[in-house]
């Protein structure tokens, strides 16, 4: 086939070849050219060429990630507000609060006894 682009040739291993062929069949692309051309595309930046669900799951996850960071910051903001008010003689309401609040994937914790003082251990 013709055309007015550069020609680039190159030997690769086996293992690198067939996951060539994978990518350009998974994607749809119709030569190994076409492949080639679209991961060198896409590692340098200057991708022209938008993959067929190159981004497919990702949006989700990123919006759920985004709203976490959000939940998170606001947690923070309220232990800030809680430790501030605390230091000043605040209200063990508010530590209740905070208390009550669910972290999501937090590691279970158990208090010590009252003669181990008031920290919070990991629980095996």
């Amino acid at each position: 086939m013709a055309t007015n682009h550069p020609k680039v040739s190159g030997y690769v291993p086996q293992a690198v070849y067939n996951r060539l062929i994978e990518f350009k069949d998974q994607h749809g692309l119709t030569s190994v050219s076409q492949a080639v051309t679209v991961v060198l595309e896409q590692f340098f930046g200057i991708g022209r060429f938008e993959l067929p669900g190159s981004d497919s799951g990702n949006d989700g996850r990123i919006t759920e990630l985004e709203q976490q960071v959000v939940r998170l910051q606001e947690q923070v903001q309220t232990l800030a507000e809680a430790f501030q008010s605390h230091q000043k003689g605040g209200s063990p309401v508010v530590q209740r609060e905070i208390e009550d609040q669910p972290v999501k994937n937090a590691p279970r914790r158990r208090r010590r006894g009252k003669d181990d003082g008031d920290s919070l251990t990991p629980v095996g």
